[in-house]
């Protein structure tokens, strides 16, 4: 039952649940915006907190290109 309770205490939440859907469904890895576009009454700081969140628990994957400009994409693990 513990096992549970970690999983529903990481994706548990509304935006949690739709961002692991966005990313499904997107051409995986993604961007920020992409997610952010796809999610639209979700704030830029509400989308970074939990994609944090996904990537401390391991579900996605945060890769950060050194390209000009640099930029960060995501995708499930």
């Amino acid at each position: 039952m513990k096992m549970v309770e970690q999983t529903v205490a990481i994706i548990g939440d509304k935006w949690s649940l739709l961002i692991i859907g966005e990313l499904v469904f997107l051409k995986s890895p993604s961007r920020f915006n992409e997610i952010m576009k796809e999610l639209k009454a979700i704030s830029s700081r509400t989308l970074s907190i939990k994609l944090s969140k996904l990537a401390d628990s391991g579900i996605v994957e945060k890769t950060v290109e050194h390209a000009s400009p640099p930029y960060t994409q995501y995708s499930l693990t």
